[in-house]
């Protein structure tokens, strides 16, 4: 009986390690370059194993303000509902999300099965020549950072950032075409003058 107890909790410790979150934000700019006025879409998503759903997010995703500013966020649809997600300068404040198996079974709403889910999306709009890099750290509230649902009744909690993987691109800001043509020209006057 003791053999079969023992080979039950190490089938446990392997199901628990086969779990994992990653989250990422990335940008629908191909080159990953964007002038100073442009606007890029901003998606910040979770992709998981060992679970049916992305039960819950509790994020904050923060940016370096002088660069420029953001959208509040747009978030997908989810049967437990989602707050926040406010613009903070070129960032987001406190995304909360929920996607609930137990609402899903319980209520008959259905829970968003996406893998990766899509949490929201956003616009940042350059004010600013710089390179722009974000990172997603833990929104305010005391839940799990990521939350990844098996049923109605369990679920992993990813308490912290450090728990998960992020990844995050960055965005190189430049000056407009217009702007360094004006340079350039202020650059040969200059040159100009000196003879």
């Amino acid at each position: 009986m003791k053999t079969a107890a023992i080979i039950a909790v190490a089938g446990l410790a392997s199901a628990a390690a086969a779990q994992s979150a990653t989250v990422s934000l990335t940008h629908n700019d191909g080159d990953s370059t964007i002038n100073v006025g442009e606007t890029v879409t901003w998606t910040l998503s979770v992709a998981f194993t060992g679970g049916e759903v992305v039960s819950g997010v509790n994020m904050a995703v923060n940016g370096n303000n002088a660069l420029g500013t953001s959208s509040d966020m747009t978030y997908t649809g989810t049967n437990g509902g989602n707050n926040g997600g406010t613009s903070n300068g070129a960032g987001i404040g406190f995304v909360n999300l929920t996607n609930s198996l137990f609402i899903e079974a319980f209520q008959g709403i259905l829970a968003d099965r996406a893998n990766p889910l899509v949490i929201g999306t956003f616009d940042f709009t350059a004010g600013a020549e710089g390179v722009l890099t974000y990172s997603v750290d833990k929104g305010q509230s005391s839940s799990a950072f990521v939350s990844v649902a098996q049923s109605a009744f369990a679920e992993t909690l990813f308490a912290n950032p450090a728990d998960v993987q992020i990844s995050v691109q960055s965005l190189t800001i430049v000056p407009t075409p217009a702007s360094a043509a004006l340079l350039g020209l202020g650059g040969l006057v200059a040159t100009r003058r000196r003879r």
